[in-house]
């Protein structure tokens, strides 16, 4: 079950709504990155979504054998494929993906209010908006782009869909009747900066999914802020010092950066693991607005865990060297893990009378799909030893904080019913440098929240 990017011919071909959303992105790394792509615009019914990975949803791709799902690892093989992306560092790729995990945040928390016809929807769209927007701002540079480049890359992109794409950002901000770029400056800068780009402007103006709006979105109700951006204090380019050793801040137990940890470990890349609650961490300066983990070397500082995985795989001797669609698998099985994690935990923590059931779902949801992309044999990505995809169905597996709790919670062991899973974790387990990493980890077993 290789995914050897290195070999693959023909053109990707991504599968996602006639909209401006998770797919976008890619849509415009591709086509100014200068690598031919099929791009399939469907509503989802014609596709055979669980064969990718995803239980329902879109986007989806395919590049010869290798399929994907989860917009993260999808904008990683893209930038790893386009010829003008390709040699971009670990550091910057890894911003590129924590920009489009931002993105993902604002849409996820957001779209929900409309499509379920929230009394309050104005009010709670309103406060996503605020929660993400003002943090972007702080980590924007006032000149120049993200990445301190010539020329902008994906997380400049990810704001130019933000200021521009009808379905659903500017619908939700025409719900909020705000617009929050007129509130940060740097932002609505970059936006412009990039947007007056000649390659920028040519794809806007072929665009047929930027104001594309399907899904029937308000396309009023925003005011229009006619302001001049704020004035410039330089770029801020975001290299690693090689010099310093990466610093991860995480929680001492197994969730969204037990994975970082495994990899480094196993990688060959030392770095200091500060296991904290978070109160004594300036989370903003990061991009984020309060939650872990947050990870920084040197000059970079970096929140989402899809970036920071993205980052620790490209800078550990071991797995420095995987091709664009072995990273993007791990990528993948990463942010699968997320969504168990994101559609379970909160049941818990809001002590939901029905918890057992609605817990069960999410299990039911997920893991059959992963014991449909797993293989019987070997290791995700084909090689001798594995990756970060097995890293997370060993999380998975062992891990108690939060999910052998949930699995408690639903009385249910669902590795029972996926034996792919259960070989593969066991694979994996049997590894002797895994094995070492979580006979020795104080976190694989750790309960702090007071999972049962």
């Amino acid at each position: 079950m290789g995914c050897s990017a290195s070999a693959q011919g023909g053109s990707p071909t991504l599968y996602y709504m006639p909209i401006a959303a998770r797919g976008e992105v890619t849509r415009m790394i591709a086509k100014t990155g200068g690598l031919a792509m099929q791009d399939v615009k469907t509503m989802g019914a014609d596709v055979d979504k669980p064969s990718f990975g995803s239980p329902g949803s879109l986007p989806v791709l395919q590049h010869d054998d290798l399929k994907l799902s989860q917009s993260h690892a999808i904008v990683s093989y893209i930038l790893g494929m386009s010829p003008k992306f390709r040699n971009l560092t670990p550091g910057q790729q890894a911003k590129d993906l924590q920009f489009n995990a931002i993105m993902d945040d604002i849409m996820s928390g957001g779209v929900p209010f409309f499509f379920g016809k929230d009394p309050e929807m104005k009010q709670k769209i309103g406060e996503v908006l605020d929660k993400w927007f003002p943090v972007l701002e702080k980590i924007v540079p006032a000149d120049g782009f993200v990445n301190g480049l010539k020329d902008p890359t994906g997380a400049d992109y990810v704001i130019v869909v933000l200021y521009k794409g009808l379905t659903p950002f500017r619908g939700l901000y025409n719900i909020a009747e705000m617009d929050p770029f007129a509130k940060c400056p740097k932002l609505k800068g970059l936006a412009e900066r990039t947007l007056a780009l000649p390659y920028v402007t040519k794809y806007m103006s072929e665009s047929e999914t930027m104001e594309g709006n399907p899904l029937g979105f308000p396309t009023s109700g925003a005011p229009t802020d006619a302001s001049a951006a704020a004035g410039s204090s330089g770029s801020e380019e975001e290299q690693a010092s090689s010099t310093e050793k990466p610093t991860l801040y995480y929680m001492p137990i197994a969730a969204r950066g037990e994975v970082t940890r495994m990899i480094a470990k196993t990688g060959g890349l030392e770095i200091e693991d500060v296991k904290t609650m978070g109160a004594d961490v300036d989370k903003p300066s990061f991009g984020s607005p309060g939650s872990l983990p947050v990870f920084q070397h040197g000059n970079l500082k970096l929140s989402q865990s899809h970036a920071i995985v993205s980052y620790v795989l490209g800078m550990s001797p071991k797995f420095k060297s995987l091709t664009p669609g072995q990273k993007a698998k791990d990528l993948q099985f990463n942010a699968i893990m997320d969504d168990i994690m994101s559609g379970g935990v909160p049941f818990f923590f809001g002590k939901d009378p029905e918890m057992k059931k609605k817990v069960g779902e999410v299990l039911d949801k997920w893991f059959p799909v992963l014991e449909g992309i797993v293989p019987a044999g070997g290791f995700v990505n084909g090689l001798q030893h594995p990756t970060g995809a097995d890293y997370v169905v060993v999380v998975l597996y062992k891990g108690h904080t939060p999910f052998r709790g949930l699995y408690n919670i639903a009385e249910m062991d669902p590795f029972a019913k996926c034996p792919k899973l259960q070989g593969l974790a066991e694979r994996t387990l049997a590894v002797p440098d895994v094995n070492k990493c979580v006979s020795e980890s104080e976190t694989m077993e750790a309960n702090p929240l007071g999972f049962p």
